[in-house]
């Protein structure tokens, strides 16, 4: 397991679901400045640390040349579709638990 994926952040998992969703929507990954803005960050410094982490657990790639350049590895898209499975069975869960009144 690249670099010990269980020290990966909430927050860092919230930047990767973010490049995983600007992609898909725009085509194109996300500039440094535009993940900034997205979490409401004045400095971009924060975004670069998140990126840093996120290339060395193996879950994204990036030419630190090229802006747009963020692109989510193998394990990086696994992490992103696992995660969206768990939301999907909790939604699920949670209806089941209200339609059958178990939450009164």
């Amino acid at each position: 397991m690249p670099h010990e994926l269980r020290e990966v952040s909430p927050r860092q998992l919230e930047v990767l679901e973010y490049i995983d969703e600007h992609i898909h929507e725009h085509g194109y990954s996300p500039t440094i400045r535009e993940i900034a803005d997205a979490f409401g960050w004045a400095s971009t410094r924060a975004v670069m640390d998140h990126l840093i982490r996120l290339v060395r657990h193996g879950l994204v790639r990036r030419d630190a040349n090229k802006a747009r350049s963020t692109v989510l590895t193998t394990l990086g898209v696994g992490i992103i579709e696992g995660r969206k499975q768990c939301k999907s069975a909790e939604r699920g869960l949670h209806r089941a638990y209200v339609e059958t009144g178990d939450g009164d």
